[in-house]
């Protein structure tokens, strides 16, 4: 699934210069990688970070109704992209947390998911 063009950028990590201008972002940021028993399958740990510039929009709930397009987006290519990519690799969302409105200038989410395989 594409999403631009409104994301400007989606990369692995979360840079430590991002700034309110590079937003709208998503960032996959690999939290932790646990091994399995038996064998060579693996399990990590996946938060996609995601977010909007509040002055982009007429509101905060406008911002809330476009994370929320975007926090489906996200979740169905990464189920998609899982599924089609590699046999046996599973795939289960975990929940989505907010800045719960911390932050003045932009509004970010963070989806979790499982990954094992």
């Amino acid at each position: 699934m594409r999403f631009d063009p409104w994301v400007k950028a989606c990369k692995v990590g979360l840079e430590a210069e991002i700034t309110p201008d590079d937003y709208p972002i998503i960032r996959l940021v690999p939290s932790r990688l646990v091994p399995q028993e038996g064998g060579d399958r693996q399990r990590m740990e996946l938060t996609i970070y995601y977010g909007a510039p509040l002055q982009a929009f007429d509101g905060l709930e406008a911002v809330y109704a476009e994370l929320f397009r975007l926090e489906t987006a996200i979740r169905d290519a990464v189920m998609f992209a899982a599924v089609a990519s590699t046999p046996g690799l599973r795939v289960e969302f975990v929940d989505t947390i907010t800045d719960e409105d911390w932050l003045t200038v932009y509004k970010l989410f963070a989806s979790r998911f499982q990954v094992e395989g």
